[in-house]
């Protein structure tokens, strides 16, 4: 029985967190009008965020109808992350780090360039993040690689593939870590971001201008990934796999066109999500409206691009830290 009242009571905390967490604000009277807890109960779990530091008590407020009231704050600062991107750049990588707090703001950032691709080298460059952002619970890493039990299974130019991350992360830090593709983060944060909801079906295509693309595939909320997540990887298409990273924004362009009638007959999904550091999107949606095959198709997807690539990697990798918590941000 105890076990029980463990249970349902934790579930009404993340009920009352979840809410908190989206207003920002309440009294206890609209919390158990919004969550149908019940007054005695509300009261009590208030009591004990209040004293855990995750909510704030404000002063009486008088409302419109009765009684003087207090005033509830969630409180955003409780807990902070670190989020690790890194990034293609001319050709370049580098490592941009983020200090977050609950709701995805950013406290502090900082650039490091990242030339040698050793695995010490980026163990070097974490480990100074974690000791720029001390106070960090958790950290989220977007990667060019797709990445599968922890190991990198295909990369930005072959350079992290084989990597294991879990090791590399257990041997500098205690810190639970989380990662994954900068394709699927991308995707997942722009999404967000505009409020398109994630049970969509969606292909994501992120191709840097010196690269080769990334591919994310989104259904029912869930990242569809594959053996060694190396779903949806373009760059072992036929037509692809041997031609290496596009040398001009035509060919960029060209490249990304041929690849929209395949996605689209293949998932049939309701949107494609575009991101790339080059300004495609004018010339690569004349592409797509003139292609003879996406014409013929019966699917008709609504096609959007990524224009604010440090907002979509910070809400993606947020995503990745709170997802299916009460701080998730996605609908």
């Amino acid at each position: 029985m105890s076990a029980n009242k463990n249970l349902i009571r934790h579930q009404n905390i993340q009920v009352v967190l979840k809410e908190l967490f989206q207003k920002g604000t309440s009294f206890a009277s609209d919390l158990v009008k919004e969550t149908g807890i019940s007054m005695v109960t509300i009261n009590s779990l208030l009591k004990d965020l209040v004293s855990e530091g995750m909510v704030t008590k404000g002063k009486l407020v008088q409302r419109e109808i009765g009684r003087p009231a207090i005033e509830y704050y969630f409180n955003y600062k409780y807990s902070k992350s670190l989020l690790l991107a890194l990034i293609e750049v001319n050709r370049q990588l580098e490592l941009r780090s983020y200090h977050i707090d609950l709701k995805g703001t950013i406290l502090a950032a900082q650039h490091q360039a990242f030339s040698e691709i050793t695995p010490t080298a980026f163990q070097n460059l974490v480990r100074q993040s974690i000791e720029a952002f001390a106070d960090v619970e958790q950290i989220a890493v977007l990667l060019p690689g797709k990445i599968s039990e922890g190991v990198v299974t295909s990369s930005w130019y072959e350079k992290f593939d084989g990597w294991d991350l879990d090791q590399l992360f257990k041997e500098i830090t205690p810190i639970p870590c989380f990662y994954q593709n900068d394709a699927h983060l991308l995707t997942v944060g722009h999404c967000i971001a505009k409020q398109i909801s994630l049970s969509e079906n969606i292909v994501g295509i992120y191709n840097p201008e010196n690269s080769m693309p990334g591919i994310t595939l989104i259904f029912n909320a869930s990242l569809l990934e594959g053996q060694n997540a190396l779903a949806g990887e373009a760059k072992y298409l036929p037509g692809f796999i041997d031609k290496g990273a596009p040398k001009s924004t035509q060919e960029l362009v060209a490249r990304l066109s041929a690849l929209v009638p395949f996605y689209n007959a293949a998932f049939a999904p309701d949107r494609f999500v575009f991101a790339s550091t080059a300004a495609i999107e004018e010339d690569l949606l004349a592409a797509i409206t003139h292609d003879p095959f996406i014409t013929k198709q019966p699917n008709h997807p609504v096609y959007t691009f990524v224009h604010d690539f440090d907002q979509a990697m910070i809400l993606g990798m947020h995503w990745l830290l709170f997802r299916n918590t009460p701080y998730d941000l996605s609908c």
